[in-house]
């Protein structure tokens, strides 16, 4: 919820506590709130929950959320959501967090077109034995009107926001309640997979896939990045307009080389990748748009597909599940 949403809610709280005086909105300002947070924080602390703060990567307004803070047995069981949408999530996770995030193009997001098309699990041969026993007992997935269900329900849920150009991208409340797995899944050492340095040699170190701002130390996916697309500069647009105030040199923090406005991280990066290559030419991360209404994909009956064609998953390539350990990692990713 944002921070005035809550003044609202508690408002009416407190106005149905003491019927003789009615409380306005006015009357709560940001240290009620944040005092009422403390004492429901230590009320639900023991039921491994916590509201946690994090700020709107667009205009900087407070989020605040209800997230689990544990990820045991008991908790992955409490899903409402069955292995293969679970499955399915983890390959949006993937898609926006390594094959849409390169050096050249940080786009952070996936198109609505090409996430329905990752309806389809993964050939069994690419998954460990862990993954192929206890993901799922379905090798075929979900069909790609299950898979457009299913991100309708991510994005109700909270989990997922859909762009009006068509891309889904992460919410607020899912990189604060995601944080410690996204961190853990995608900032790996790096292996004959990942991109290989300019010069052509190949990759070392710690790969990062998630990054931080530079100023406020939260995870950007929205945001600028330093002209240098070696360095590792991040920055959200309000935070960088904080870090370049007027009259002041106009370099970056980092590497000191002069800033000219940055490249964007975000799906405007995708914008940006496909002008450079032209506009006869497709974006690898997207498809164009399907007919939308509001920002909002319209119903698969208003689309020029056959719903048989639409029910029958379709062959992918099969790739590997990047689990190190060779356990079962996927009902880590939603447990709210």
């Amino acid at each position: 919820m944002k921070i005035d949403a809550i003044k609202v809610l508690l408002a009416a709280i407190l106005s149905a506590d003491d019927e003789e005086h009615e409380i306005s909105i006015e009357d709560i300002n940001e240290r009620i709130v944040l005092s009422y947070i403390s004492k429901a924080n230590e009320m639900v602390h023991d039921f491994d929950l916590e509201i946690k703060l994090m700020l709107d990567q667009r205009d900087r307004s407070k989020t605040f959320a209800l997230i689990n803070t544990t990820s045991d047995e008991l908790v992955q069981l409490a899903t409402t959501h069955n292995a293969d949408e679970i499955a399915f999530f983890k390959r949006i996770l993937d898609a926006i967090f390594e094959t849409n995030n390169t050096r050249d193009a940080e786009v952070l997001a996936v198109h609505d077109f090409t996430a329905v098309r990752l309806h389809k699990n993964p050939q069994q041969g690419g998954a460990s034995q862990a993954t192929q026993g206890n993901a799922s007992q379905s090798t075929s997935g979900l069909t790609m009107v299950g898979a457009e269900a299913a991100l309708k329900s991510f994005v109700d849920e909270g989990w997922l926001e859909c762009s009006k150009a068509g891309f889904y991208s992460l919410t607020s409340r899912a990189l604060l309640e995601l944080g410690p797995y996204l961190f853990q899944t995608y900032n790996t050492p790096a292996d004959e997979d990942d991109e290989p340095e300019d010069d052509g040699s190949p990759a070392t170190g710690i790969i990062e896939r998630i990054k931080t701002c530079h100023a406020c130390r939260e995870v950007v996916t929205i945001g600028l990045r330093c002209s240098d697309k070696q360095c590792k500069l991040r920055l959200h647009t309000s935070c960088a307009e904080g870090t370049f105030r007027p009259n002041r040199v106009h370099e970056c923090p980092l590497c000191k080389k002069e800033w000219s406005g940055g490249l964007p991280v975000g799906e405007e990066a995708d914008r940006g990748q496909r002008r450079s290559r032209g506009n006869n030419r497709q974006s690898n991360v997207g498809a164009t748009p399907r007919g939308r209404a509001n920002g909002t994909p319209q119903p698969a009956s208003a689309r020029r597909v056959t719903r048989a064609a639409r029910d029958t998953p379709i062959a992918e390539e099969s790739h590997e599940e990047k689990d190190a350990s060779g356990e079962d990692d996927d009902d880590d990713v939603m447990t709210g």
